[in-house]
């Protein structure tokens, strides 16, 4: 029912992040929103028809150094990834495996180009926002607040 009621937001399900190294060939996926209809009505409320959509691709290869879109160690990929999955996360096995970084459209029968950053990559950095100051996903995992579900080293 168009502009008749507020929806609160769906709250996301618990993730556990993954620490795990993936390697070529790995089954990889994102969800996105670019499909996402704004309309700005008469009110002077904004109205949103959020419709996501999967993407499916397999882990290509591995920069170490980074790469040409990317410049921190990165998987590259063959899932699409839209201008509004930047920033979110990547699955592989059902976990979170790390954050979608960049990608560039693909033509018509080619085979998408994009990259993703391990999670690894920021357990130790202390990047996010938490209470008292900036604290890193090692941290908050040690404190139970993230799901770490990762059989390599944690540390």
């Amino acid at each position: 029912m168009k502009g008749k009621f507020n929806i609160a937001p769906e709250l996301a399900v618990d993730l556990p992040l993954s620490l795990d190294k993936l390697i070529k060939g790995d089954e990889v996926a994102n969800f996105d929103f670019p499909l996402t209809e704004t309309e700005f009505l008469d009110s002077g409320e904004t109205e949103f028809n959020f419709k996501g959509k999967w993407s499916h691709g397999y882990i290509e290869d591995y920069h170490d150094e980074g790469a040409a879109l990317v410049r921190n160690r990165c998987y590259q990929t063959s899932m699409t990834i839209d201008s509004s999955a930047s920033g979110g996360p990547f699955f592989s096995k059902n976990v979170v495996a790390g954050i979608n970084s960049s990608g560039l459209d693909a033509m018509e029968g080619e085979t998408p180009l994009s990259f993703v950053t391990p999670i690894d990559y920021y357990h130790g950095t202390r990047c996010s926002e938490w209470r008292d100051g900036k604290v890193s996903i090692k941290e908050l995992a040690s404190k139970g607040y993230i799901n770490i579900a990762s059989s390599s080293s944690q540390d």
